[in-house]
């Protein structure tokens, strides 16, 4: 489905966010390395660009392929947020992935397994992508499909809703391979199954291997058969056990943050809806994930627009790959004045370069997120022009914090969330 088109109340969303999603891995397979899919959300691409320019930074000439081979195995997880202007599915697909980073030229590390790649397609519902708008500064006329790099005529640029439909977020979760250990379990079976055997007949089994009878052999390898039989549904028995108590243990430990995800579902929703009552979860996290890459991949904070806390230096310089695996954990949230405050943690996959090394941990990322009570939430489209209060010139306050023509700062937070603090647990 073309990502321009309008959704009709009669849409079937579940095969369509099949179809971008399976669209989104193609162009994630053929894309070069200036480019992403258009399937994918403003805030998506605008990490993706951070991302190579981080990579493009390092002096170490690092580069990063990834290839997803589909499986015919595919689905729809969940059907999210059905009580707000936004329409939201989750589809995923099973794949076999390839992930190589390169320094150097030279294949540092490579991984492959299977994973399942899930992802947040969204709708908005009666968005009119085609309308047409007039620019309050020249007075051109184009559609709103047309200015989101801002007005063709004379440059003006707009903070406005994203072009729906779009990914807005995608993450991969490992399919585990149990049947590696399946040989190994029956062998350990079979010797287990013979070493018993041998101990508890020791000296019929000498006997018999001393005799100059044809008959005693053949029976005491026929013996030997039966046992290894036996040994053969003992591995595949102590396979089964492993295999039980090893999902029963991953899922013990991953207890405590399905906990704290399912409180973020209920609690997150019902605090923000009190006063902005088309709160979407599923937009809000892939807000929140692209707060993540942009505070990772941003080198210098200084002019970082979504950045509007203390002075701090970046501590995360040596990162080139994060992505979100499913968890986060909605900690608390006020309201000050004018303004709602968010503790939020989110985990995150990351892959690090130092020198020529390269390295992948499971890291836990924290953000205290700010944003106007009263900031515009016209869901059906919203669009207003940036203007410096200062001089009156146009930018991209969305990607600079100060106005390039007088350096006065733009205050986005009147309009969409910013981060206060961030840091890693």
């Amino acid at each position: 489905m073309p990502s321009s088109q309008a959704p009709k109340s009669s849409q079937d969303y579940d095969n369509e966010s099949l179809e971008i999603l399976n669209n989104f891995i193609c162009h994630l397979n053929t894309a070069d390395d200036e480019s992403y899919p258009d399937e994918a959300s403003i805030d998506l691409k605008y990490t993706a660009d951070l991302q190579r320019k981080r990579l493009h930074s390092k002096n170490a000439g690092i580069k990063t392929e990834y290839r997803f081979y589909k499986n015919k195995l595919r689905g729809v997880a969940w059907k999210l947020d059905k009580d707000t202007r936004y329409i939201t599915r989750m589809p995923f697909y099973l794949l076999h992935t390839k992930s190589e980073y390169f320094v150097n030229n030279k294949l540092k590390k490579r991984h492959k397994e299977d994973q399942t790649l899930y992802s947040q397609a969204i709708w908005l519902k009666d968005q009119n992508i085609n309308a047409s708008y007039c620019c309050p500064n020249c007075g051109a006329v184009s559609s709103t499909s047309k200015l989101i790099n801002g007005c063709s005529q004379c440059g003006t640029k707009f903070l406005m809703s994203d072009l729906f439909p779009k990914i807005t977020n995608y993450y991969t979760l490992k399919k585990e391979n149990y049947s590696a250990a399946l040989i190994p379990c029956i062998i350990i079976g079979i010797l287990f199954a013979l070493g018993f055997c041998g101990y508890a007949n020791y000296d019929n089994i000498i006997a018999d291997i001393s005799s100059t009878e044809i008959f005693p052999k053949i029976a005491l390898a026929g013996v030997a058969a039966l046992a290894a039989g036996a040994g053969v549904v003992m591995g595949y028995l102590l396979f089964a056990v492993f295999t039980v108590l090893l999902v029963l243990s991953q899922a013990l430990l991953s207890l405590p943050y399905l906990i704290q995800l399912i409180k973020t579902r209920i609690k997150l929703p019902k605090f923000m809806r009190e006063f902005e009552p088309n709160f979407s979860l599923d937009h809000f996290i892939g807000k929140l994930t692209a707060l993540v890459g942009i505070m990772v991949y941003t080198d210098d904070y200084s002019n970082c627009a979504v950045y509007c806390g203390e002075p701090a230096e970046n501590r995360f310089k040596n990162i080139i790959d994060l992505r979100y695996y499913g968890y986060m954990n909605f900690e608390d949230a006020h309201i000050e004045g004018n303004y709602v405050y968010l503790n939020m943690d989110i985990h995150m996959n990351t892959v690090y370069c130092k020198g020529s090394h390269i390295s992948k941990k499971k890291d836990i990322f924290s953000l205290l997120l700010c944003k106007n009570v009263n900031a515009e939430n016209d869901y059906g489209f919203s669009i207003h022009k940036i203007e410096c209060q200062n001089c009156g010139a146009s930018f991209d306050a969305t990607r600079e914090k100060y106005c390039p023509y007088c350096h006065s700062p733009y205050h986005i937070q009147n309009y969409d969330w910013v981060v206060l603090k961030f840091d890693k647990k």
